[in-house]
């Protein structure tokens, strides 16, 4: 059963996570954009592999992850919803607001880079 946990995805201009949740497709072989959020200048992340088998079984992973590509079944995508819940994009400057934000309220820094 696991931990009852909903989780909410938020990318750069790099938005491979949010295109994938919202469309079922990713696309790896697109140019990267540089951001405030370099940690997250990416279009393939390194465990996209992961979240889809946590969703799915290995001959799903195996048979999805395609040259530059990845097209995810709608019933692994429907999974997914259940449990990350939502996904945004954000620009460098609600990057840039957000840290700000979080010092003034909690005098916690988030490094963003």
């Amino acid at each position: 059963m696991g931990v009852p946990i909903k989780v909410h995805v938020a990318n750069n201009e790099n938005d491979c996570l949010h295109v994938l949740l919202s469309q079922g497709e990713l696309e790896m072989d697109k140019e990267v954009i540089a951001s405030a959020a370099n940690a997250m200048d990416v279009c393939h992340p390194y465990n996209v592999e992961r979240i889809i088998w946590l969703f799915s079984e290995p001959s799903i992973v195996v048979s999805v992850m395609d040259k530059g590509r990845v097209a995810i079944p709608q019933e692994v995508l429907r999974r997914m919803k259940e449990v990350i819940r939502g996904s945004m994009r954000v620009e460098d400057g609600t990057i840039f607001s957000t840290v700000i934000d979080c010092w003034q309220k909690n005098q916690y820094l988030v490094s963003c880079i």
